[in-house]
């Protein structure tokens, strides 16, 4: 069993539709559980829906969902998405063929993607790993202790990254898998934008030694 889970927050009706949009294209192109972690009181129709009244926190509230699921197979994904034809699929009959516990879709539309045609094998954000439409096996969540919940948005991808270094797992990007992000368009109603971004990753660099978008520590 598969389980689609997408974040988010249709406090507004722009950022309803974009969810509603998101449930009609994953609905048309397969037959997965979705469920939809929400911090507002709207229910989607067709779906399993999480109400969490708390600070937004992408990793624990997908860590929520995930928790509260019997399905062996997790696709844990942003609202803001249009899924295209056979995109799950793909990464399913790549996991049959090779295995693979961590497989990410391609966004045709983002320039660090565009010229990837074969599986992209590691740990380097964006070109093998597409934090916002990944399919994880649930032994391997479990395996790590869940998704690292310290960075509630931006290195929140990147935090859990580190965590599938450290048990030897790689994610790969199947780019056969397509799923358009337009990105971001939750993120660009919260008040508190730089709790959210910036300090997120000046705290990121600090833990683990790096330079992320040369912000340093």
């Amino acid at each position: 069993m598969i389980e689609v889970i997408i974040i988010s927050n249709a406090k507004t009706d722009e950022l309803m539709g974009i969810t509603q949009d998101a449930i009609l294209s994953c609905k048309t192109t397969c037959d997965a559980q979705i469920t939809i972690v929400e911090q507002t009181d709207f229910k989607f129709n067709g779906t399993k829906t999480i109400k969490i009244d708390e600070d937004f926190n992408y990793n624990r509230f997908a860590n929520i969902a995930i928790r509260q699921s019997d399905a062996e197979w997790f696709v844990v994904c942003n609202n803001d998405l249009l899924f295209c034809h056979n995109w799950l699929k793909e990464l399913v009959l790549h996991n049959e063929v090779y295995g693979d516990l961590i497989l990410s879709s391609k966004c045709p539309k983002l320039k660090k993607q565009k010229h990837i045609i074969t599986p992209s094998y590691g740990y380097c954000n964006k070109t093998s790993f597409s934090s916002w439409c990944f399919m994880i096996h649930k032994s391997v969540w479990q395996e790590i202790g869940s998704f690292n919940e310290d960075f509630p948005f931006w290195c929140a991808d990147n935090v859990v990254l580190e965590q599938f270094k450290k048990i030897n797992e790689r994610p790969v990007l199947v780019p056969m898998s397509l799923v358009v992000h337009s990105g971001s368009e939750t993120l660009k109603t919260m008040e508190n934008i730089d709790e959210l971004t910036i300090s997120q990753v000046k705290k990121f660099n600090k833990l683990y030694n790096q330079n992320i978008l040369r912000l340093g520590c």
